[in-house]
């Protein structure tokens, strides 16, 4: 190609020879900086500011600074001759894209002839198009010396053409601005360049590490106009010359290639390797050093990964999807190239320049491709530039075929609530799931959008949050609520709507009770009773509280704020002074922060005795036991107990010749109680006496027995 290129710049040529024929040669005095110009043979040549001529090395470089030949001026070759050779012509900012054949890489043109390397594919079809590789020039490696590198672009934002093209428009311009001009006038002495020449050197694979079994390859460059005798590679490692390259016919350009093998060196050995040019004229140019460590005793395999990953992240593949397969990798070695595989069959490759330590390679795959229910295996394989291959582990998705995946959404509210006063407000939150993965969420108010939350990656469950106000609705209004979500495939699904009534009044219709448990009036210092709180509020309870003589003696806090709630404490007599009086009651808060309060019960504190002071005493009823005798054998008596106990009354008994004939239990353990018994004369042998008393046992088990009274039969 470079061959017929140069065939068709040579006809250019000669047709703008064939159109000066007649004409004559340009006089010199008419020659200025900026001409173009050019003797009897087919080179080209621009007249620079510096009163050198620069030489166009091919028709492309031409091309990006001129639309055709019309600029070109035929002067005599000893005119030519008198201006000096300054070097070549370099492409045109903005124009190209351009690269050697020796190196993968593209970069793109900046004045003064940097190079910036094109870093991904995507970065060259946001500048270039999607045609950018049929912008791409090759440049001889013998005139990649011309230019110098520059930073990598990564982005669009990174370089316009268009801008680089405009403050580029001239070639003089462009000259100023290069690099390797500036050391033109340096003395061969100096190791680095002579007057006309340069050497580089460079390797392929680029590495500074040579394992056991690795080899790689040395090209050293050179360019000199004044020709080119040869270019030697060293490697000190041996202290010996490595190779001599001989040019034939005293070229510009040319190069020097040389394999260097680890196993030709001691494992640890440092190789220092170099280039040096030397022109017809005896001048030379030494290339940078650059060195290698043979490790012959290590593995040939670097230390690396691969792993596959998928964005938006699924195990779930419907017909109507797609995911992006991307695999990461690092590689010690230098990555040469990355492959995905998709059910064993290789679905993208990703050739990767320069040998990087870490590089991606991405695909996209399709449900649409795949069987309903069947299972889709990916995995990832590397290869490092030693030919070392890595495989990442398998993963699968499962192409389920229809467009609808499981569902749901509901609703929840936080602090519950059926009514909502003006003063209130309660935090709705939509919680949905969706197989196919959730693409948004939102919240309806009486049909109208409130809140809107899109979801990032397309998650299987997600959530939505709004909170709405009692205040911004009418009082005694209903509003409706619900929630929809949508799914990456556009099913939309709702939830089921939730109703809050809006009253004008902030309180949830709270009440509170308080109960003693055992109930007393009168508490010993020895003694305690439970007192238990009941509340409940539509609104939600959040905390609740006993009180005695205004001191909280137990906070009882509430979760998920329920209507209804109990807190208990137990109060001790011996915590409070004798002959006072302790007052108890329980108080409530709601999730509004609406406060409600019990009615307030009194207990009195007595003396520390484990008996209360206490009476008990029986009497009967009409007729009295005298009158008993002689009666008829089915008369009656009722027989009736008074007790008393300051500790308060358990229970009461009424015993008949020693048994029990009426059992009373008492309950709250009054401070005074009755118990009534009937005895019938039909039940006792004529002419007998009945023995008859009462008994009374405190809450403290305490028992007291009346004196004994003994009817006659």
């Amino acid at each position: 190609m470079k061959q017929i290129s140069k065939y068709f710049f040579a006809l250019m040529i000669a047709a703008v020879l064939a159109a000066t024929v007649g004409v004559g040669a340009t006089q010199a005095a008419s020659i200025v900086s900026g001409s173009v110009i050019k003797g009897s043979s087919t080179a080209i040549y621009y007249l620079g500011a510096d009163g050198k001529r620069y030489v166009f090395p091919n028709d492309k470089a031409y091309f990006s600074w001129y639309p055709d030949f019309s600029e070109v001026q035929k002067i005599s070759d000893a005119t030519l001759s008198s201006y000096p050779l300054g070097g070549n012509v370099t492409y045109r900012p903005g124009t190209q894209l351009v690269k050697i054949q020796s190196d993968p890489k593209v970069y793109a043109v900046l004045k003064g002839g940097v190079l910036r390397w094109v870093n991904s594919e995507s970065a060259a079809i946001a500048i270039f198009g999607s045609n950018w590789s049929k912008q791409v020039d090759d440049i001889a490696d013998a005139f990649f010396i011309n230019y110098t590198v520059g930073s990598p672009i990564y982005s669009s934002s990174d370089y316009n053409p268009t801008t680089e093209a405009a403050a580029d428009n001239s070639i003089n311009t462009d000259l100023a601005f290069r690099t390797d001009q500036a050391n033109s006038s340096q003395n061969a002495s100096t190791g680095t360049a002579n007057s006309a020449g340069t050497v580089t050197l460079s390797l392929s694979p680029n590495v500074t590490v040579l394992a056991a079994g690795q080899s790689t390859t040395l090209t050293a460059n050179a360019y000199d106009t004044n020709g080119i005798a040869n270019i030697i590679i060293y490697a000190t490692a041996n202290g010996s010359l490595v190779k001599t390259c001989t040019l034939s016919g005293n070229p510009a350009g040319g190069a020097c290639t040389l394999n260097l093998y680890s196993n030709d060196y001691a494992n640890g050995s440092s190789i220092s390797i170099y280039a040096q040019m030397t022109d017809k004229s005896g001048s030379t140019a030494t290339s940078v050093t650059s060195t290698l460590t043979a490790q012959n005793g290590n593995t040939t395999v670097g230390s690396g990964t691969v792993s596959v990953s998928f964005s938006p992240a699924t195990t779930n593949l419907l017909s109507g999807q797609s995911t992006t397969v991307i695999a990461s990798a690092n590689n010690a070695n230098g990555i040469a190239s990355m492959g995905i595989y998709v059910n064993g069959s290789l679905s993208q490759t990703c050739p990767v320049a320069n040998y990087p330590t870490s590089n991606t390679c991405t695909t996209t795959l399709y449900g649409s491709n795949y069987a309903s229910g069947s299972t889709v295996s990916v995995y990832a394989q590397i290869t490092d530039n030693y030919g070392n291959a890595s495989t990442s582990s398998t993963s699968t998705l499962t192409d389920s075929g229809a467009t609808g995946g499981n569902n749901s959404v509901s609703l929840s509210l936080s602090p519950y609530a059926s009514t909502l006063a003006g003063g209130q407000s309660t935090n709705v939150t939509a919680s949905g799931y969706e197989a196919n993965g959730i693409a948004s969420m939102s919240i309806y108010i009486n049909g109208t959008l409130v809140q809107s939350c899109p979801a990032s990656g397309y998650p299987t469950s997600d959530s939505c949050t709004t909170t709405i106000y009692g205040s911004n609705y009418v009082n005694y209004s209903t509003i409706s609520v619900y929630a929809q979500a949508v799914d990456r495939n556009g099913g939309i699904f709702n939830s089921s709507t939730t109703n809050l009534s809006i009253s004008a009044s902030a309180n949830g219709g709270v009440s509170v009770s308080l109960s003693l448990s055992p109930y007393a009036a009168a508490l010993l210092n020895s003694q305690s009773t439970t007192a238990t709180a009941n509340a409940s509020d539509a609104n939600g309870i959040v905390s609740m509280g006993i009180y005695a003589n205004g001191a909280l003696v137990q906070s009882c806090p509430v979760s998920n704020q329920p209507t209804s709630a109990t807190c208990a404490a137990t109060i001790y007599g011996s915590n409070y002074s004798l002959g006072s009086n302790i007052s108890v009651y329980a108080q409530t808060t709601d999730s509004y922060g609406n406060i409600a309060t019990s009615s307030t019960s009194s207990i009195s504190v007595q003396s520390g005795a484990s008996n209360g002071s206490n009476s008990v005493s029986i009497s009967f009823s009409t007729p009295s036991p005298s009158l008993l005798n002689g009666q008829p054998n089915g008369q009656s008596i009722t027989a009736t107990a008074y007790g008393y106990n300051a500790n308060g009354i358990a229970s009461m008994g009424i015993y008949a010749n020693g048994a029990l004939v009426q059992d009373c239990p008492v309950p709250g353990y009054p401070a005074s109680n009755t118990c009534a018994a009937t005895l019938y004369s039909s039940n006792y042998a004529s002419g007998t006496n009945i023995s008859v008393y009462a008994q009374t046992t405190d809450r403290n088990g305490n028992i007291t027995v009346s004196t004994t009274t003994t009817p006659a039969i």
